[in-house]
C-alpha cells in the first residue's frame, strides 16, 4: 500500500480526519531513536543463550506431604471395621488408603480429598 492509500483507509476505517491520519501514518512509520529501547537492546544482546539439551534430566524424588485430616478419617474407618469384623486382618498401606479381604472378595477403602470449587465470576 503506497502513503495515500494508508492515510485513505486510516480516515475511512477510523472516522477521522486527513490531519489526524498523516500524524497517525507518520507516528507509524517513524524510527525515532529513544534511550530506552536502545539500552535495552544492549543488555538483552548480552544475555547468553541456552541450546536445549537432548539428555533426559534425572528424576528427583518428590517429598509427599502426609495429610493428618486423612490419616485420622482412615484411623477412625479401619477401627469401625475391625470392630465390626475383629477376625479380618486390615492391609493398611498409607495415610490413603487399607484394604480388606471379606468372603473371598478384595476391598480397598481409599480417601480422597476434594479441592475447593472455585466461585465463578
Amino acid at each position: 500500500m503506497t502513503k495515500k492509500e494508508e492515510i485513505k483507509n486510516y480516515m475511512e476505517k477510523l472516522n477521522i480526519s486527513e490531519e489526524e491520519a498523516i500524524q497517525l501514518w507518520n507516528d507509524d512509520h517513524e524510527n525515532a531513536f529513544i534511550p530506552e529501547v536502545e539500552e535495552m537492546t544492549k543488555k538483552a544482546k548480552q544475555v547468553k543463550r541456552y541450546e536445549h539439551s537432548f539428555e533426559k534430566r534425572k528424576a528427583t524424588p518428590k517429598e509427599r506431604k502426609v495429610d493428618e485430616e486423612k490419616k485420622v478419617i482412615l484411623d477412625l474407618l479401619s477401627s469401625a471395621f475391625q470392630n465390626k469384623y475383629p477376625n479380618t486382618p486390615i492391609k493398611v498401606h498409607n495415610e490413603l488408603e487399607f484394604s480388606f479381604n471379606l468372603d473371598d472378595t478384595d476391598y480397598t477403602v481409599r480417601i480422597i480429598k476434594h479441592r475447593k470449587k472455585k466461585e465463578k465470576n
